[in-house]
């Protein structure tokens, strides 16, 4: 019936927000058009496959953090504990 039936999504991970935090991630959510769910699932993998690429999870959450001043982007900087947040455009600390 599927190709692969591993892949099917049936594993659920319960994350808590403050308000905040849902309501950036659901103001980035809305203009990309996503369900937070998926958004929030994307930068996950994102973060995880970037801390497989460096083969270190420390210097993932440092650089990750750096990457986005140095680039002069703001917004979400992930890997700062809770995240700290500054003004931009929406989507724009997640390249989109």
């Amino acid at each position: 019936m599927y190709p692969d039936a591993k892949r099917i999504r049936k594993h659920k991970v319960m994350l808590r927000l403050d308000d905040y935090e849902h309501q950036l991630v659901s103001s980035i959510a809305n203009y990309q058009g996503e369900e937070i769910a998926v958004l929030v699932r994307q930068i996950v993998m994102r973060e995880a496959l970037a801390a497989i690429a460096s083969d270190d999870i420390d210097s993932v959450q440092a650089a990750g953090a750096c990457h986005a001043c140095a680039a002069g982007t703001k917004g979400i900087h992930l890997g700062e504990g809770r995240g700290s947040v500054s003004k931009s455009a929406p989507g724009a600390a997640l390249g989109g």
